[in-house]
């Protein structure tokens, strides 16, 4: 496989608005009433590499697994975000190495977030080898895959986003503004094309980097929160895809010309379910609603 490898461009994100941001997803109320921050929870981190020291952020912070990983900045604000949003977590990171992964889960991962993804050729089927891998993780392991669903809107979802279990999250500008009325979906985010019903949800994508690779860590980050709230549901990923998909409560605005979408319609083209919402997912939690 050979690909086009370009540097990150990289934003400074504010204070401000990395606290705008909290408080859209209603993570900040869970931080302050019921004070989740991720503790004890080990999340698995699949990239291209390992996190490399930043200005940012201390790659000491990460353990890495396996043989043959590089370090690597796109791993690094991924990590980055995953740690702002669950600042409790314990980060495992490898690369993309199966073998590496499965060395991984050793490690008693609970959740894993891959901010990469593949291209699937179009003369191919479109449910390929890393999807089937991925499935079969999920199933066997217990463990949920919460992956970019990719910036390229006129091709097809990345792999293993496309797969059945894993949670595929596109990106929305939350324009840092903590108001919900002006969120906009990034005209890039994916649109359902393929036959599955993905993306699953979106969340905001307007932190380090930009793009879906910061919006999937955002919602690993909820997850960390969940299974710190509830441990057993690490041995039911079902149960954690189904909660974050009722969690949402609404729909953003959709680009410039393109038809707005409601909740009322159900799983949408461009959202899925929708935005998704820290505080509703540990409300549904705590009164057994799943």
């Amino acid at each position: 496989l050979i690909s086009l490898y370009t540097y990150d461009d990289v934003l400074d994100c504010s204070d401000e608005e990395v606290y705008s941001i909290k408080n859209t997803i209603e993570i900040n109320r869970v931080y302050n009433d019921i004070g989740l921050d991720g503790k004890n929870i080990k999340v698995g981190m699949i990239e291209s590499g390992s996190p490399e020291t930043t200005p940012h952020f201390d790659a000491s912070q990460v353990t890495v697994i396996g043989t043959g990983v590089e370090q690597e900045n796109h791993a690094s604000y991924t990590a980055l975000i995953i740690k702002t949003f669950a600042p409790g977590v314990s980060i495992y990171s490898t690369n993309c190495n199966f073998s590496n992964i499965e060395l991984m889960l050793d490690e008693g991962i609970g959740v894993i977030n891959m901010s990469a993804g593949y291209s699937i050729d179009y003369n191919s089927t479109l449910y390929q080898l890393w999807n089937r891998w991925s499935d079969h993780i999920s199933a066997q392991h217990n463990v949920l895959m919460i992956c970019s669903a990719g910036n390229a809107l006129n091709t097809q979802i990345l792999a293993p986003a496309m797969a059945c279990n894993s949670l595929a999250v596109g990106g929305f500008d939350e324009q840092g503004t903590s108001d919900e009325n002006d969120d906009l979906l990034f005209e890039y985010s994916y649109i359902n094309g393929d036959g599955c019903s993905k993306p699953d949800v979106v969340a905001p994508a307007n932190l380090w980097g930009k793009g879906t690779s910061s919006s999937a860590p955002i919602v690993t980050g909820i997850v960390a929160l969940m299974l710190e709230f509830k441990p057993s549901l690490a041995y039911q990923p079902h149960l954690i895809k189904a909660i974050l998909l009722a969690s949402c409560q609404r729909k953003v605005q959709n680009p410039a010309g393109v038809a707005a979408e409601s909740m009322a319609q159900g799983i949408t083209d461009r959202q899925g379910a929708g935005a998704v919402d820290a505080w509703n997912a540990i409300c549904i939690i705590s009164q057994g609603q799943y």
